[in-house]
């Protein structure tokens, strides 16, 4: 199966303006390559999850579950449906 990882990591390196991981746990090699991308370019991201294991100063943890924190994310943003 093609995952399409090498566009998902030159989209964070070349286009993203925010990165927010959701429920990983860094383990997996499209997660580096997305973290490597966005350090790149000063990117800032962020990671939801109620218990994190990300320990990087470049990656902020939101100590919470994806069903609080992506709806309250998507009402502050404007997002239509939330």
């Amino acid at each position: 199966a093609d995952y399409r990882f090498a566009e998902v990591a030159s989209a964070a390196q070349d286009e993203a303006r925010l990165v927010i991981f959701v429920g990983t746990s860094f383990a997996v090699g499209v997660t580096a390559m997305v973290v490597q991308g966005a350090l790149a370019r000063g990117v800032p991201m962020f990671c939801v999850d109620p218990s994190p294991v990300v320990e990087d100063d470049a990656i902020r943890n939101v100590v919470a579950g994806a069903e609080v924190a992506l709806p309250a994310l998507c009402r502050e943003l404007g997002i239509a449906g939330w």
